[in-house]
C-alpha cells in the first residue's frame, strides 16, 4: 500500500538501518537532503498567475456557488423538482412570466424580441430581473400560475452569500497579487 516515494525511503531507511543508524537520524537526513530541496522550488510567483487579468474572470466562475443557489431558488419558485430540468428551462419559466405580465400591451413581435433579450440569462441574472420585474411583486398572479412566492422572501440570503463570495475572492486575488509582487521583487533585487 505505499507509493513508489515512500517504498524507496523505508527501503533505504531499513538498509541504513541494518548498518546499525536510528531511525530518527535517517528521517532528520531525508528532510534535509529530500524535502528542503523540494521546497526551495517553491515559489510565490506562481500566485501571480491568480491574479493575472485575464485569468480572474475565468477564476472566478470555479469560485462561486450563486448559480447553484439561485438555480435552486427557481426551481422552488417554479415548483420543479431538483435537477429536473436545464438553466435554460428555468430561465425559459421566468422570462415568460415576466414577458406575459410586464409586457402584455406590446405586440407579439416586440414580445419575442424581449424574450430574447433575457432568454441567455443563467438562473442567477434571470431571477434579478424577475425580482425587478412587476409580476414578482403581484403575489396572487403568481399563485395562480401555480408558482410558490413565499421562496422570494429567502432571497436575502442568496444575495449575501454572492456578496460574501464577491468579498472573499477579491481578497483572495489582492493577497495572491501582493505575495507575488513581493517574490517578484525580492528576486529582482537580489
Amino acid at each position: 500500500g505505499l507509493c513508489a516515494c515512500c517504498y524507496d525511503r523505508v527501503v533505504a531507511a531499513d538498509s541504513v538501518n541494518n548498518a546499525g543508524a536510528s531511525y530518527k537520524y535517517i528521517y532528520v537526513a531525508e528532510f534535509y537532503l529530500h524535502d528542503i530541496p523540494t521546497l526551495q522550488t517553491l515559489s510565490a510567483l506562481r500566485l501571480l498567475a491568480y491574479a493575472h487579468p485575464n485569468l480572474i474572470a475565468k477564476n472566478a466562475k470555479y469560485f462561486t456557488s450563486k448559480e447553484e443557489l439561485a438555480r435552486v431558488m427557481v426551481e422552488k419558485l417554479v415548483g420543479k423538482d431538483p435537477d429536473s430540468c436545464s438553466d435554460e428551462q428555468l430561465s425559459q419559466e421566468l422570462v415568460g412570466l415576466i414577458v406575459q405580465y410586464d409586457h402584455k400591451d406590446l405586440d407579439e413581435d416586440q414580445q419575442l424580441a424581449k424574450a430574447d433579450e433575457m432568454l441567455d440569462l443563467m438562473p442567477y441574472s434571470a431571477l434579478k430581473v424577475f425580482i425587478d420585474s412587476k409580476a414578482s411583486k403581484d403575489r396572487e398572479y403568481l399563485v395562480s400560475r401555480g408558482l410558490r412566492p413565499d421562496v422570494l422572501g429567502n432571497l436575502w440570503r442568496l444575495h449575501f452569500i454572492a456578496t460574501l463570495e464577491h468579498i472573499v475572492f477579491g481578497i483572495t486575488v489582492y493577497c495572491c497579487a501582493v505575495f507575488g509582487m513581493v517574490e517578484f521583487f525580492t528576486k529582482v533585487c537580489r
